[in-house]
């Protein structure tokens, strides 16, 4: 239990469409650090249906990213 009492609650899991529409924009992108990570979020959203925001959206695709560098070469991107 936490200090405050407040439990953080999980949100939903990402759905396959939902991880292949990010990869798919983050790679059309020449360049992810200036990406408008609200518009990504909106385009996510419209695919699975879930309210995410774009810290989450950006997050996500981090740790798609990072997972990739330690992951077998069959896993996320190819």
């Amino acid at each position: 239990m936490s200090l405050s009492g407040k439990e953080k609650k999980r949100g939903p899991n990402w759905t396959i469409e939902e991880r292949n529409t990010l990869i798919e924009l983050c790679r059309a992108s020449t360049n992810t650090l200036k990406m408008n990570w609200g518009e990504v979020a909106d385009r996510v959203n419209s695919i699975g249906g879930n309210s995410r925001v774009a810290p989450e959206v950006k997050k996500k695709w981090t740790d798609m990213k990072r997972l990739q560098t330690h992951a077998t070469p069959l896993t996320l991107f190819a």
